[in-house]
C-alpha cells in the first residue's frame, strides 16, 4: 500500500527539494528526497504498511548549500476499521485520529461505496473529537468499502484513511410466528 504525502512549495526561490522523513521510535529517519521547488508531492512504496501501523511523516526544504528548514509539523496516517454489528444491523466504523491538525479545526467525512456504485457517497460527517461512526442503512450481505477523509475547515486540506473493505452480515429477525393450535391435557 503507498502514502501519499503532499506539502505547500516553499515561498524561498533556492529551494531545490524536499527531505522526506517518517518517525520511528522518537527518531526522524529520511525516506527520500524529492527534486524542485514546486514538486510537491511523493508517493511512499516502502515496506511501511499502513494497514497496520499508523505512519507519522515529516518534511524539510532544502536549499542549493544544502541547508535545512525546520521540520513540518508530523502528519500521520489513518487507519479504518470495520466490524459487522450483526445483532444492530449496523457497521462499526473506528479509526484513529488525524494529528497534525487540532480536534476543534477539523471534521471527518464519512465516505462510502457499494459494490455497484461508480464513486464514493458521503455517508456522514463527524467532528474532530469523534473517531468512530456508525453505518446503519445498508443492505445485507453486500459488499461495501468505506474511507474516512479528515478535513480542514475552511480549507482545501484533507487527509483519508486507509480503505475498509467489508461484506454486511446481520441477524435476520424473526418473521411473523403463527400458532397453530393449543391443547389441554385432560389426563386421556
Amino acid at each position: 500500500s503507498n502514502v501519499i504525502i503532499g506539502w505547500k512549495a516553499s515561498k524561498d526561490n533556492d529551494v531545490m527539494g524536499y527531505i522526506i522523513y517518517y518517525e520511528d521510535n522518537n527518531k526522524n529517519v529520511a525516506v527520500d528526497t524529492v527534486y524542485g521547488r514546486n514538486n510537491t508531492f511523493y508517493t511512499d512504496t516502502s515496506s511501511r504498511n499502513p494497514f497496520k501501523v499508523i505512519i507519522y511523516y515529516k518534511v524539510v526544504a532544502m536549499d542549493s548549500c544544502m541547508n535545512l528548514s525546520l521540520f513540518t509539523t508530523a502528519h500521520n496516517t489513518m487507519k479504518l476499521n470495520a466490524a459487522n454489528n450483526y445483532c444492530g444491523e449496523k457497521v462499526e466504523l473506528v479509526w484513529n485520529p488525524y494529528e497534525a491538525w487540532t480536534k476543534d479545526s477539523l471534521t471527518y467525512e464519512i465516505l462510502v461505496k457499494q459494490g455497484g456504485w461508480p464513486d464514493f457517497r458521503l455517508a456522514g460527517i463527524v467532528d474532530g473529537y469523534t473517531n468512530s461512526y456508525d453505518l446503519i442503512g445498508v443492505e445485507n450481505e453486500v459488499v461495501y468499502d468505506a474511507i474516512i477523509r479528515a478535513k480542514k475547515i475552511n480549507s482545501n486540506y484533507t487527509a483519508s484513511s486507509t480503505k475498509a473493505g467489508f461484506r454486511t452480515h446481520f441477524v435476520t429477525h424473526p418473521g411473523e410466528l403463527y400458532l397453530n393450535n393449543v391443547t389441554v391435557d385432560a389426563g386421556f
